[in-house]
């Protein structure tokens, strides 16, 4: 339907796609060998995956040195921010740099557990699949950073702070929580308009009504429109239905069977809550407490490549 991605079949073509190549390389390679003339053809029966072909998923083409570069980079940002609020001693510096280190050294040592048990599986036909639904959490949080909610980083910085210094940096990243999500309710809202055509009052009382009843994500990716339209999905009828005609409603309601098809896809990507996806997502106006500070602290925010 025009307007709306497509977001059921990315694994299976990014799998087509990849053994199209793989089966290609393998073609090309059989046509360069120099064989008998009565020699019997060589079959192409499976497709074979390699150490590279890995990478590629993981990495998307690009290579190791400029990811840690890249995300090198996006620790220094996010500690230069903190400074910039609450003006942090050397000390403090150097604790939450310790912190992101940790957790940068987590995520490629989670890469290469993945990377071993890829290849005590990589011919199994079929079995390939497993290898890339379980790196699709690693995709997720190379494309976002690793120093967000439940990271070292961000344990670490109700520990370095003080009072004062995390009141401020409290009141700072909760503005942008609250700026950013309500970008990606937006977002969102303009998509369904390609479809539903929606009068200027429409899309307000929508835009309203998702940052009332929906909640903000823990993480924040390429998977954001699917999280929201998954809430959205899940407000009750009656407040959603008087908002739109007939004919809207139906095409609504086609688009949220299809979003509710994509919880077991978000619960296995780390995005929702496995036994209660409440859980993961959070009103834009609350905030946790900590237990060792009593402090609010709203939830960091992933900082987009």
């Amino acid at each position: 339907m025009r307007g709306f991605p497509d977001y059921r079949s990315s694994s299976r073509l990014v799998l087509l796609a990849l053994a199209i190549v793989a089966l290609s390389t393998s073609a090309r390679a059989q046509d360069d060998d120099i064989i008998e003339d009565d020699a019997p053809p060589v079959a192409v029966d499976r497709v074979m995956w390699t150490d590279e072909n890995f990478d590629q998923w993981v990495f998307g083409g690009r290579n190791i040195p400029s990811i840690r570069s890249r995300l090198d980079s996006l620790l220094a940002l996010k500690i230069e921010d903190a400074n910039r609020v609450c003006k942090l001693t050397e000390d403090q510096k150097k604790k939450l740099t310790l912190a992101g280190k940790g957790d940068l050294k987590h995520f490629f040592d989670q890469v290469a557990e993945k990377k071993r048990r890829f290849q005590l599986l990589k011919n199994d036909q079929n079995r390939i699949n497993e290898i890339f639904q379980e790196i699709q959490p690693l995709q997720l949080v190379l494309n976002s950073g690793p120093y967000d909610d439940g990271s070292i980083f961000a344990k670490t910085i109700p520990k370095t702070l003080d009072e004062s210094q995390m009141a401020l940096y409290q009141q700072v990243i909760h503005e942008k929580n609250q700026y950013r999500y309500r970008a990606k309710v937006e977002l969102v809202v303009a998509t369904l308009d390609q479809a539903l055509g929606m009068k200027g009052d429409q899309r307000k009382q929508l835009v309203d009504l998702l940052l009332a009843d929906t909640r903000v994500p823990s993480r924040y990716g390429q998977y954001d429109y699917y999280l929201v339209m998954y809430q959205m999905a899940r407000i009750p009828e009656s407040k959603l239905k008087p908002m739109f005609d007939d004919a809207q409603w139906k095409l609504l309601q086609n688009q949220f069977t299809q979003a509710q098809g994509m919880e077991q896809f978000l619960k296995q990507n780390g995005l929702l809550d496995a036994k209660n996806p409440d859980n993961e997502f959070r009103k834009p106006a609350d905030v946790f407490v900590n237990p060792e500070t009593n402090l609010g602290i709203p939830p960091v925010v992933r900082e987009v490549f």
